[in-house]
């Protein structure tokens, strides 16, 4: 009897062992996944404050939106036309990438700086929806 309570004695101490090592590895991995994920948002918002900065050329879309104080904002490329005061080249009507939602383009940055991405462009009806990020 004496023998049976010092084994599940022991078991119970390598199961807590066990238990305890478990947890120690899902914490580390989650703080990974966690520092990795936040420092992929800070290095974006880093580049987006910074070249905005520099790009004046779309400001008026910039400022359209931000303005606009809606959680979605639903554009014609003509009205994105006559808010910028200039025809859109091109590639925004023939190539769906234009839109895209990057840092390495200045018209995106115009939406991605003030708080908003793309979440639907109709290419064929020529329509762009905005939607506020923040």
């Amino acid at each position: 009897m004496e023998e049976e309570k010092k084994e599940q004695k022991n078991t119970n101490k390598q199961k807590t062992k066990n238990d305890n090592f478990i947890e120690a590895w899902e914490n580390a991995f989650n703080g990974i996944i966690y520092a990795v994920t936040t420092q992929g948002n800070i290095k974006k918002q880093l580049l987006i404050a910074e070249a905005s900065k520099g790009s004046k050329k779309y400001r008026y879309l910039s400022e359209y939106l931000s303005n606009s104080n809606q959680k979605s904002v639903t554009l014609s490329f003509s009205e994105i036309e006559n808010i910028l005061q200039f025809e859109l080249p091109d590639s925004a009507r023939n190539h769906r990438p234009f839109w895209a939602n990057t840092t390495t383009h200045s018209i995106a940055l115009s939406w991605l700086s003030v708080g908003y991405e793309t979440v639907s462009v109709n290419m064929d009806k020529q329509i762009v929806v905005f939607e506020k990020t923040e």
